[in-house]
């Protein structure tokens, strides 16, 4: 809500509760275009009743050109995350990540970070983005690993993250808002995504380690059968580390739809370090409920979703993980695929009910003997549809 020179939100993180911090209450804003046009100062402060701590995320970006988008962002965070859920892989999604903060906390761990990234698009299309990351992980459950070296027990860690990421659209199509950067998704070729993460013993980091990941995603016109777009997401982790460093795949426990998470998946369920993931949806628009006479009137749009993943652990990242404490406790270890058994969910829905309204409906294909599998899922959303 913007107020003068500065816009008020997000609204979804004002109020939360759940078990670790009771009644949690924040406040957050940024500076709009009213401010500057080259300077843009955020920051969310947030305390838990429960816990009796605040957390707080701070950023100062400067934007070094408009035209070829070049960005210095310098950021600083101290906030209550959960493996799997961390909130720099659920930007821009501020419904979701402020439901699954409500209930029970999974696997939750206080994370401070601080983050200088540089990104600058050399020509249409192209952009290039680097990073240095320094985090600390203090886990707020029961948690340990083996120290690579000397195979010691710890319960917490420090990393630095060198990132590098390359990604081409030739004709994605984006606007500027206020001082941000916006993708609308591409019109006919595909939106390419290359990254690179090393991390250092460096500034504190404790662990050694190389992720690579790459990203497709395509938009395609099928004539009178509507519109599909798929989503194809790999990447491989090197070196011997604690599981929450490896690729925890996002579930969806919430009642709310997210095209990023598996919607029949729990929470931190699966991790893997190396992984190959397909998502498929598919929108009919008035292919199919158009031939229905009333549903003609209502205007109801017909979706279909297919998701599937693959992914495997290998045997020193299963050794990290013990299963019992130093002094004999068993310890609750992470969840991992069979690299011969792929993860699937199918779904299907309705869009545009009252021109704003989605319902999913997600039926879980495979691993339905694991410990609280969901078969089932409906899931809501809502989008305006031109």
């Amino acid at each position: 809500m913007p107020v003068g020179k500065m816009d008020l939100g997000p609204w979804p993180g004002f109020f939360n509760y759940n078990n670790v911090e009771g009644i949690r209450l924040g406040v957050g804003g940024r500076t709009n275009l009213k401010f500057s046009n080259k300077w843009l100062l955020q920051g969310y402060l947030a305390y838990g009743f429960k816990d009796e701590r605040f957390k707080y995320t701070g950023s100062v970006t400067r934007v070094l050109d408009r035209n070829r988008w070049t960005t210095m962002r310098l950021g600083s965070q101290r906030e209550i995350e959960q493996v799997g859920l961390e909130i720099a892989s659920l930007e821009g999604n501020s419904i979701f990540l402020a439901a699954s903060r409500f209930g029970t906390l999974r696997r939750a761990y206080m994370s401070t970070k601080h983050e200088l990234n540089f990104q600058r698009e050399f020509f249409k299309g192209f952009l290039f983005s680097a990073a240095v990351n320094v985090a600390q992980f203090e886990p707020l459950y029961d948690f340990y690993y083996l120290d690579k070296d000397t195979r010691d027990y710890r319960s917490r860690f420090e990393t630095t993250e060198a990132r590098f990421a390359l990604r081409y659209g030739r004709d994605e199509i984006v606007i500027i808002n206020d001082n941000e950067r916006v993708s609308f998704g591409p019109s006919k070729w595909p939106i390419v995504q290359l990254n690179y993460a090393r991390g250092l013993r460096w500034l504190g980091g404790d662990i050694t380690y190389d992720k690579l990941s790459f990203y497709l995603y395509q938009r395609l016109n099928m004539g009178m059968l509507g519109v599909s777009r798929y989503e194809l997401d790999a990447g491989k982790v090197f070196g011997e580390v604690p599981y929450p460093i490896l690729k925890n795949h996002l579930g969806n426990e919430t009642l709310f739809y997210t095209s990023a998470a598996f919607n029949t998946m729990n929470f931190n369920e699966f991790a893997s370090d190396q992984y190959l993931s397909l998502r498929y949806r598919h929108f009919f628009e008035g292919f199919l409920l158009n031939k229905i006479p009333l549903i003609k009137k209502l205007k109801w749009r017909a979706v279909a979703n297919a998701n599937v993943l693959f992914g495997s652990v290998r045997q020193a990242n299963i050794d990290n993980a013990p299963t019992s404490d130093p002094a004999g406790n068993p310890l609750e270890t992470f969840g991992r695929l069979d690299p011969t058994k792929p993860y699937v969910e199918l779904g299907y829905g309705i869009e545009n009910i009252f021109k704003f309204f989605r319902v999913d409906f997600f039926h879980r294909m495979t691993y339905l003997d694991s410990p609280e599998a969901k078969p089932f899922a409906v899931k809501i959303s809502a989008q305006i549809i031109l």
